[in-house]
């Protein structure tokens, strides 16, 4: 049985909105709300965050690479987030503590796949920090809205297994 996604109506029409008005970047985000039992999470609250692969965050970018809080391979580096995103790790813990505050917890990611299928790509598959939580990925072709598949994988060596998204 796939474990399911339960969005709140206003919080899936506010990611699909972000997704669309972010293209043709990737925009990435985290899903806050409640893991009601294992088969189940409940989606109440969407947070974009900046794609700091993104040029303009190219500073920043460089300041975490030089200290080595994240690592790179040159190909990777300034691509301009148009193929794949980068979270910097201030931002994400900021707005898990705010969320915190609110009761929630985060329960997943999403990042978009512009003019790409909502599937898994051979990036997202070999990013250890994705296993443990929803990861939904929306595919938006030529700024609009596609489709979004939710994708859940156990450890960092396990395949994806697809989740059931329901929106109320």
């Amino acid at each position: 049985m796939a474990r399911k996604l339960i969005f709140d109506r206003k919080e899936w029409d506010k990611l699909k909105n972000l997704c669309e008005k972010g293209y043709p970047k990737e925009v990435c985000g985290l899903l806050f709300g409640k893991v009601l039992n294992e088969q189940k999470v409940k989606v109440t609250k969407c947070e974009i965050l900046e794609n700091i692969l993104d040029e303009k965050h190219s500073p920043r970018l460089k300041e975490l690479l030089a200290a080595g809080v994240v690592t790179l391979p040159k190909e990777r580096i300034f691509k301009g987030g148009s193929y794949e995103f980068l979270i910097d790790p201030k931002e994400h813990f900021s707005k898990i503590a705010l969320a915190e505050k609110e009761g929630l917890e985060q329960v997943g990611l999403f990042h978009s796949h512009p003019d790409h299928p909502a599937k898994p790509s051979a990036i997202d598959a070999s990013q250890p920090y994705l296993a443990g939580w929803s990861n939904l990925i929306v595919a938006v072709y030529q700024r609009q809205f596609k489709e979004a598949c939710s994708w859940f994988r156990e450890k960092e060596d396990s395949p994806f297994q697809p989740e059931e998204i329901l929106v109320e």
